[in-house]
Order: C-alpha cells, then structure tokens, then sequence
C-alpha cells in the first residue's frame, strides 16, 4: 500500500458544523485543514504559512469570497483554489471560476472531498511543470511541500 503524502489545507468557512465535517472528512484520509472564519484571517494565514490548497466557503456572514479567491490567485498563481460552497447559481460557479477558482464544488458534496483535493492538487502540479519544461527551467521542484 502506497503511503499518502502530507497535504496541508487552508479552509475559509464561518460554519463551526462545516469545518468539523471537512476536518474529519480530510483527516481521515491524512489531510490537515487549518480552519479560518474571515477574510482576514485567510489572508494573513496564506501569506505567513504554505498550503497546497486553498478550500473556500462562496458566502461568509461578512460577504461573498470572490475577492478573496482573486487575492489569493494574486499571492501565490500555482496554489489550486477549491470553491466549496452553497451557492450553486450558474453564475456563481462562472463568478468563481471567473476569480480564480480550479474547482467549484456545490453543497452538498455527493463526491469524495479528500479525491477531490488530492487530484485538484495533481494536476496544478501537473501544469507547473509542464510549463515549466516549456520554458526551459525543467530544474525547478514542484514536489509537495514537507512541514
């Protein structure tokens, strides 16, 4: 049996239930979601800490996530963004998509959260080697990051 690899999630979400469910859900497939319930917080914990996902909640008491979603695009362009929300409008899955999202996944979720993540995670990496072979810089490692 292969062994899994640490993943490390920042999670945005303002519902104490959700972020349980999410936490044990991950957890038992060895995911650590570190939970945050604002924007702030998501914020100052993207930029001081390193995850290699970002899961965000579309609607906080104190607004939607868009913005967010665009500022985390901005801080860091190779770390996948996963919508998990329940706003399930077309148009607020092109909203995030539109933001910068790799994936938006509509509550509730009927697939495997933790397959989702992983895969999520495989093919960005994917993509930033494929693009950096392109640009010739092969030499660079877009291994998971160890903590």
């Amino acid at each position: 049996m292969a062994t899994k690899k640490n993943i490390n999630v920042l999670y945005l979400e303002d519902d104490q239930d959700s972020i349980e469910l999410v936490k044990f859900t991950l957890g038992l497939d060895g995911i650590g979601v570190r939970p945050v319930s604002t924007f702030e917080d998501a914020l100052e914990m993207a930029r001081s800490g390193r995850f290699d996902l970002y899961l965000l909640d579309g609607l906080l008491q104190s607004g939607y996530s868009f913005e967010l979603c665009r500022q985390l695009r901005d801080l860091d362009p190779d770390i996948p963004i996963v919508f998990y929300s329940a706003l399930g409008f077309p148009s607020d899955v092109e909203e995030g998509v539109s933001a910068g999202a790799d994936v938006y996944l509509i509550k509730p979720f009927a697939g495997d959260l933790s397959a989702t993540v992983r895969e999520t995670i495989a093919e960005k990496k994917g993509l930033a080697a494929a693009t950096a072979a392109a640009k010739g810089l092969s030499h660079i490692s877009t291994a998971p990051n160890f903590h």
